[in-house]
């Protein structure tokens, strides 16, 4: 009997644990003059976890986001939210991983328009399926090579294509800590992510004389999702400030260096990691 009532208390106390969740409404304080007014940005994986942060920061600050996604139902949620905070926002219905679905979403808009902002948000791991080299299939080695790193390379081409003649623009492509310093069964991950911020330095010194800038936002890790206290606790070891990395962090980051504060920087790399990259922090 004791041991019955001992694990009702352990469910218990499971059942009245704090529940928190990264995808909360935003509350952001801009000032009487926003950063971005009169600009117009495009956010690839716009209906994703960051890139969604991203796409409310900056039509916080003025500007006129197309959030690009693959599938119009996540791309209009994203879009919707934004209007209803009286923001502009559009859809681009975009694949980064076929060049002809990004030649027709971004002729069909930018070269009559202008574009002053590309975010490269769309990527992400293998997840469930990631495993050490030796087991990954190719499949899954081309598509998050291809996703990642191809679709960055790819969209960052059309905004060149436009921004060089306007002689002016900012593409901010967002790489990880796991290229920064590699991951065991994350491999392809890492390489794609690696592959990033050199594509960043060598596009950095193409398109400097052309008044365009090019950097890098690299986070550790940002929660996403709902998470409990000792989910948040186990994250808090992630870094070195012991914190919790939020994706607003990196939506700030992306912010900035769209931004004309930020007009002397290209070719770099912000880490948004709570100093992960420091050092060797826990799993």
């Amino acid at each position: 009997m004791k041991i019955i009532s001992a694990v009702k208390q352990k469910l218990k106390k499971k059942l009245v644990r704090t529940i928190y969740t990264a995808a909360k409404p935003y509350e952001i304080h801009v000032g009487d003059q926003p950063k971005l007014a009169g600009k117009t940005a495009v956010v690839t994986g716009g209906s994703g976890a960051i890139g969604r942060a991203v796409c409310v920061r900056l039509a916080a600050e003025g500007a006129c986001v197309y959030v690009g996604g693959r599938r119009e139902e996540s791309v209009m949620k994203v879009v919707n939210e934004i209007r209803g905070l009286g923001l502009q926002a559009e859809p681009l219905i975009v694949d980064v991983t076929s060049a002809d679905s990004i030649d027709a979403a971004f002729d069909g808009v930018f070269p009559a328009r202008g574009l002053d902002v590309l975010v490269c948000c769309a990527g992400g791991g293998a997840r469930s399926a990631m495993q050490e080299l030796a087991k990954q299939s190719v499949e899954v080695l081309d598509s998050v090579l291809t996703t990642n790193l191809r679709g960055t390379m790819l969209c960052s081409r059309k905004a060149a294509q436009v921004m060089t003649p306007q002689k002016s623009g900012r593409i901010i492509l967002i790489s990880s800590a796991v290229g920064v310093q590699g991951k065991a069964n994350y491999s392809e991950y890492a390489a794609a992510k690696a592959g990033i911020l050199g594509f960043a330095k060598s596009l950095a010194l193409e398109l400097g004389a052309h008044g365009v800038t090019v950097n890098c936002v690299t986070p550790g890790f940002l929660q996403r999702g709902e998470y409990d206290d000792l989910k948040a606790e186990s994250l808090k070891k992630t870094n070195c400030l012991h914190t919790i990395g939020e994706l607003e962090d990196a939506a700030n980051a992306v912010c900035f260096l769209a931004s004309d504060e930020a007009k002397f920087i290209t070719g770099q790399s912000l880490g948004v990691d709570g100093g992960r990259t420091l050092g060797l922090y826990g799993d």
